[in-house]
């Protein structure tokens, strides 16, 4: 089993399972992971969130198309795809972390999952998921339109999570930056680093 002194789930590749130490004992993670292109490629975890979120409606991801104004015509299938909440599963300096919070809920990727684990580099999973449902507001008050009726209604809305698992999604490595090929989103080799030590 493999993983980096911050990292709060250990890889195996013999068995395909990630696990957290619990006290004396490991417990297995449940996981899932979009296929890498390139053996070279970065897989980079994501939790991703599901909540009831009252008195705001986002029920679907139409609704989220909606209220963030997303500037794009809303298919009639999306009016029943349900909408989630994407974090970073790793510590990144704020305005990244922010930048990635918006682009990636934004985008509601649904890409093919597995559950296998692949011999390509892992970075490693040290934010929590506790921590990542914290998030969902932040979220909110970045996409939601109009910003400042959002803000006035955030304080008041209960969100209460429904499923929160977490995603692997693979990266391409370039010279500076690990690229997110069917987004486009970049990431700072050297921000991602550095993040052991947030």
């Amino acid at each position: 089993m493999r993983g980096s002194g911050d990292s709060l789930l250990l890889v195996c590749r013999n068995c395909h399972c990630l696990w957290r130490a619990r006290g004396e004992k490991l417990a297995k993670i449940k996981f899932s992971a979009a296929a890498p292109a390139h053996k070279d490629d970065i897989m980079v975890p994501f939790w991703r969130i599901s909540a009831k979120i009252s008195p705001i409606n986002l029920s679907s991801h139409a609704d989220l198309a909606r209220r963030a104004n997303l500037p794009l015509a809303i298919p009639r299938e999306w009016e029943k795809k349900p909408v989630h909440f994407w974090s970073p599963g790793f510590k990144v300096r704020p305005n990244i972390f922010l930048r990635l919070l918006g682009q990636m809920t934004s985008a509601q990727l649904e890409p093919g999952l597995s559950q296998t684990i692949e011999d390509n580099v892992y970075q490693p999973v040290n934010l929590p998921a506790s921590e990542a449902i914290q998030t969902i507001r932040i979220t909110m008050a970045a996409l939601l339109k109009p910003r400042k009726e959002t803000l006035e209604i955030l304080p008041g809305t209960d969100v209460v999570p429904q499923s929160v698992s977490l995603v692997f999604l693979p990266f391409k490595s370039t010279h500076h930056d690990i690229i997110q090929p069917d987004l486009g989103i970049a990431i700072n080799k050297n921000a991602l680093a550095l993040s052991g030590n947030l």
